[in-house]
């Protein structure tokens, strides 16, 4: 009489506490790899628009100087965690003129590489020309991954 039979209690519908086990174990494994993924494209989405809006800002100060509004020239300051479109040949921190574009915390610029010893890109009234050369480089804090901004001579620049 102390003889039980599992098969047929496992029939009556019960799961076995190995079973709960590895069904929850899967369930998580499954969410960490969907919230990786998540979380790589929600960093390489937030690259390329912090890869945008710095191009956005190069294509402005060299627009406006070209148009020559204000009779002046247009340059974008760059630091590992902003990008900033300012007025004249100097950027002055501050300035309530300055046009500031923050970049998403995940983000930041990590080498400024610039023919000059500024970290600063003003173009030249008239032709247009960029006063230095070199790249602005992106990356992505968690992946790593890299974007660059090249700026040519002609004042053209390129996303790489």
């Amino acid at each position: 009489a102390g003889y039980h039979n599992f098969a047929l209690a496992r029939k009556c519908g019960g799961f076995t506490l190995i079973e709960v086990i590895v069904a929850v174990a899967v369930l998580v494994l499954l969410a960490l790899i969907i919230a990786s993924g998540i979380a790589t494209f929600r960093e390489s989405a937030a690259l390329d628009q912090a890869l945008d809006e710095a191009f956005e800002l190069l294509r402005e100060a060299r627009s406006k100087t070209l148009g020559s509004e204000s009779a002046s020239s247009f340059g974008v300051h760059f630091t590992s965690s902003s990008v900033t479109l300012f007025k004249s040949w100097t950027y002055t921190a501050g300035d309530p003129a300055n046009l500031v574009i923050t970049l998403p915390v995940i983000v930041e610029i990590n080498a400024i590489v610039l023919s000059t010893t500024t970290a600063n890109i003003v173009f030249e009234r008239l032709s247009g020309a960029a006063a230095a050369t070199g790249t602005i480089r992106f990356i992505g804090k968690r992946s790593a991954k890299t974007k660059q901004i090249e700026i040519l001579s002609s004042g053209a620049f390129r996303k790489l």
